[in-house]
């Protein structure tokens, strides 16, 4: 049985997960620079990843990128997510 610290950071690492998938799903992705992370941690919680979404992150990642994000489980801020053409555009603090 999962203690409480445990079962709240399983749930965080989904969350992210679950939120990189449904940035993967749009045209223009945003984010602050000084919030979070892109990251596919699955594999880093033993959890499979489901085909469909693989592909999806395949379409909107170059091959290595794509292996250090899936495989490796990397987090990507905001600007090395820029860098790799994954975010559009990064938002700074005081931009508006």
């Amino acid at each position: 049985m999962l203690t409480f610290i445990e079962n709240n950071f399983i749930f965080l690492l989904l969350f992210s997960g679950a939120g990189f998938m449904f940035t993967s799903c749009h045209d223009y992705r945003f984010q602050r620079v000084d919030k979070g992370y892109q990251c596919a941690v699955e594999i880093a919680i033993g959890v499979g990843i489901p085909p469909p979404e693989m592909s999806i992150f395949g379409l909107n990642l170059k091959k290595n990128d794509w292996y250090d994000t899936v495989m490796s489980a990397k987090r990507w801020d905001a600007k090395e997510a820029v860098r790799i053409s994954f975010l559009s555009v990064v938002i700074y603090e005081n931009e508006k």
